[in-house]
């Protein structure tokens, strides 16, 4: 009898532990699958003159594309996604326009990888922190629209001193 009886509770205990498993797994899937909800981050928009230099160099294109898919991710995708941010902040740093190597805007290229290696190191410690991996990604986002400031700034024209009339 006592046979039996340690014989089931070892069954028990190895289903019970399979049970823990399971529930632990589900609960990390269902936090990678939670939506951002940085539909509110704006960005600011390059201005005509801007815009045509920045289509020009297809690196911009790119990173422009990867923020506006990193806004409509889940925080698993977004996470998993800051390796592709890196290497096209690499590149972008490497092809960057005589017309924008200036620090400036080389300090918000800096800026942007800095952020997208911080969300590589939150994917790398499996960190369940919503509010560092939502508050990193949001200062990837707006490392991007400082950006899109700093090309406009490159065509600001300074107005010419206007003599008053005698």
């Amino acid at each position: 009898m006592t046979k039996y009886f340690i014989a089931f509770a070892l069954v028990i205990c190895c289903w019970s532990c399979s049970q823990t498993q399971e529930k632990t797994a589900s609960k990390n899937t269902d936090f990678y699958a939670l939506k951002l909800s940085v539909d509110t981050i704006s960005i600011a928009q390059l201005s005509n003159k801007a815009e045509e230099f920045a289509n020009e160099w297809d690196d911009y294109l790119a990173i422009k594309t990867e923020i506006a898919r990193t806004k409509a991710m889940n925080i698993g995708d977004a996470l998993n996604n800051a390796e592709n941010i890196i290497r096209i902040s690499d590149s972008l740093k490497a092809s960057l326009p005589d017309t924008f190597n200036i620090e400036p805007i080389k300090a918000r290229l800096k800026l942007m990888e800095t952020q997208a290696r911080n969300q590589q190191q939150l994917l790398a410690r499996k960190s369940q922190d919503t509010l560092a991996i939502k508050e990193s990604i949001y200062k990837l986002i707006q490392s991007f629209s400082s950006l899109n400031t700093q090309i406009n700034e490159c065509f600001i024209e300074t107005p010419q001193f206007i003599e008053p009339k005698n």
